[in-house]
């Protein structure tokens, strides 16, 4: 049925799963981090916009266009970002749509991830909790002149464990969107007249029960973990912060194995 998966061990999964194009190279995960990296910085700006006047957000706007994309274009990283991305950066600070804001502010999410594949943080946080890329971003020169000292010493995590944490992304992103379709977030309809809860109870728990065969969590009242509470209990502000984080880790695990060539083409099925 289309929107749901049976949790299988990562040894028996079908043949099918496998990406379809080759995994990413350390060099394409380090150029990604550092184009993802003037993004996250054009998003501190906007936030900071709110409580600026227009004269320090013309400022802030010059700084970018005079600085920040001619360092991405000179370091050839201006087309490691999407359209999309490009134009959002080179906006006037101040003018972003709120769900221009919404979208690029979660990239600080698949940064982390992207920055633990390179093994400079040590673990992602738990799938309730936001990652911290902070204290890894002064690592990042827009400009390329300090970068060499850890570039070069870097390497990609194992392909295995890289592949692990991408099956962990994917099966709490179908749980989001398994508990989205119980809130009536997303259309779904159960067959032969059950309730959708009637229906998607069982796979619930026994999906639950084979992740936490597999290590990836362990269960609370035969669900998914979240806030210390199960999953199902999840609402409002809780569970799209769930389900925000369970995305974006799930579309930078995905980039980095192969299930799409560029960042903005990745297959997010699950």
């Amino acid at each position: 049925m289309a929107g749901l998966t049976i949790l299988m061990p990562v040894d028996e999964r079908e043949p099918l799963d496998a990406p379809p194009h080759p995994a990413k190279t350390k060099d394409e995960v380090v150029r990604r981090a550092f184009a993802m990296r003037a993004l996250v910085y054009r998003v501190e700006l906007e936030l900071q916009s709110q409580g600026s006047n227009f004269a320090e957000n013309q400022v802030a706007t010059s700084m970018v266009r005079e600085t920040v994309v001619p360092a991405l274009q000179e370091n050839d990283l201006w087309d490691e970002l999407t359209a999309f991305e490009q134009q959002t950066l080179t906006k006037p600070v101040g003018s972003w749509q709120p769900a221009e804001l919404f979208s690029l502010s979660w990239l600080s999410e698949s940064l982390s991830v992207l920055i633990w594949s390179l093994g400079i943080l040590d673990e992602l946080q738990p799938w309730d909790t936001m990652m911290d890329p902070s204290p890894v971003l002064t690592l990042f020169d827009l400009a390329g002149e300090d970068s060499g000292h850890w570039v070069s010493s870097v390497e990609l995590r194992d392909a295995e464990e890289i592949a692990d944490a991408q099956f962990a992304a994917e099966i709490w992103h179908w749980r989001g969107r398994t508990q989205a379709m119980l809130l009536g977030l997303i259309p779904f309809q159960a067959p032969q007249g059950q309730r959708a809860d009637e229906f998607l109870g069982p796979i619930l728990q026994y999906t639950a029960e084979e992740a936490e065969k597999s290590g990836i969590l362990r269960r609370i009242d035969g669900d998914f973990p979240a806030y210390g509470q199960p999953y199902r209990n999840a609402r409002d502000q809780q569970f799209h912060l769930l389900m925000s984080i369970a995305s974006e880790r799930h579309h930078a695990l995905n980039w980095l194995v192969g299930f799409g060539l560029k960042w903005d083409d990745v297959s997010m099925d699950t």
